[in-house]
């Protein structure tokens, strides 16, 4: 017996290790299963001892990965944080992935667990028991086949963000109860058609994605949104919304306003409300009223403005009050000149000018003294300009290849 229970621990030993703030977290070095895996879990509920350590509250028993090094690992909705993506490469994924009756039990029974990443599993619903989870406050449940969110999420007293992005969600109830504290929701790459009402009473809320829903029309979702003022960054990016309704300047602290690829075709006056937006991304916008753009003028704390693919042949003159504009990107329109107004963005630091039918380049761009990157591939500009730009701004990249 006291040999059994020393193999136990000692697989236990390799699965947890204690960090130097005292959390007792699974050990990400464990990149595959040894073979007695399955003995080892099957063995883990009988082990009193264990018991105790799994629900003792005084303990941070967390699921975590490694740092994502890969070229999207600054993507919303987690930048700055080691990423979870990697969780499917460890010991106890691999075990989840395998044994998922058991897995669930043990899962289920770490009362003190923070974080979950249970992405990448074949599952069109989640076992019972989520809600004996009470401290926890992130969970990601992405690249799964889950049809609806679990109603067990509504008893998280605590969570903060919740990621069921690539799944198959095709319906939230509008009395859908969600989490109090929650402040960050990504459902991209879903197949909604509706936003719940429920969600304007999330009054921490600060981040919300549905990127990507390609058949969400729904005409109430800036009345909904705009009842929430503590959103800061909202994707709609790729869905089928037809109107930016007179609502969103109730959106004080908005920052990111992510709405390309959609059905919309035109701005409202309101947009110029909205004093903290640092990003505006209208790409794909191929039918929007070039007078509404004049609104985005306005916008004086805008950082970057993406108008890729947008069927323009000019932009309004008052771009030129965009003064804190970094990143300026028009891709694929009907361009035959770089609008002069650019050369009054003093801060501007990239400028995205590919496939367009640009033929020469003003001198005024030589006043970017703080530009670092200027794409003019797929244009026809001769070389001698390209050379006494390159000559201008010495410190700044110049892409270009000839349009074919």
């Amino acid at each position: 017996m006291m040999k059994k229970i020393h193999f136990i621990l000692f697989g236990i030993s390799l699965l947890f290790y204690k960090s130097a703030n005292g959390a007792v977290t699974l050990n990400p070095r464990m990149g595959f299963a040894p073979p007695d895996t399955s003995k080892i879990f099957s063995d883990i509920t009988d082990t009193i001892g264990l018991k105790k350590i799994l629900n003792d509250s005084s303990l941070l028993i967390s699921i975590v990965g490694v740092p994502d090094t890969s070229a999207n690992s600054n993507q919303f909705p987690f930048p700055g944080r080691a990423s979870l993506n990697d969780l499917q490469q460890d010991f106890f994924h691999k075990f989840i992935l395998h044994r998922k009756s058991e897995a669930f039990k043990i899962i289920y029974q770490l009362r003190s667990l923070t974080y979950i990443n249970l992405s990448h599993l074949d599952l069109k619903m989640l076992p019972p028991g989520l809600d004996n989870l009470q401290n926890l406050t992130f969970l990601k449940i992405c690249y799964t086949n889950l049809t609806q969110i679990p109603v067990e999420v509504s008893s998280l007293k605590k969570l903060k963000e919740l990621a069921m992005y690539t799944n198959n969600i095709k319906q939230i109830p509008d009395d859908f109860e969600w989490p109090d504290s929650l402040s960050l929701l990504e459902l991209s790459e879903n197949d909604l058609k509706n936003i719940p009402k429920s969600l304007s009473k999330l009054t921490a809320l600060t981040y919300i994605s549905f990127r990507q829903n390609p058949n969400l029309s729904d005409s109430n979702c800036y009345k909904i949104l705009s009842k929430i003022p503590s959103l800061e960054s909202i994707d709609l990016n790729f869905t089928a919304i037809g109107m930016l309704d007179s609502e969103i300047g109730n959106l004080k602290q908005l920052t990111h306003l992510l709405i390309g690829g959609t059905k919309i075709k035109a701005l409202p006056k309101e947009i110029a409300q909205l004093d903290k937006l640092q990003n505006l991304n209208l790409e794909s916008l191929d039918s929007l009223d070039y007078n509404s753009l004049r609104y985005i003028g306005e916008l004086k704390h805008l950082t970057m403005l993406t108008l890729d693919n947008c069927n323009l042949d000019s932009i309004p003159s008052c771009f030129r009050n965009l003064e804190e504009l970094k990143t300026l990107t028009l891709f694929g329109n009907s361009l035959r000149s770089v609008p002069s107004c650019i050369c009054h963005m003093p801060k501007l630091k990239m400028l995205v000018l590919t496939s367009n039918y640009i033929t020469s380049l003003p001198d005024c761009l030589a006043n970017l003294s703080n530009l670092k990157i200027l794409s003019l591939t797929d244009n026809k500009i001769d070389k001698n300009s390209l050379d006494a730009l390159r000559s201008q701004l010495p410190n700044c990249r110049i892409v270009f290849e000839e349009a074919k």
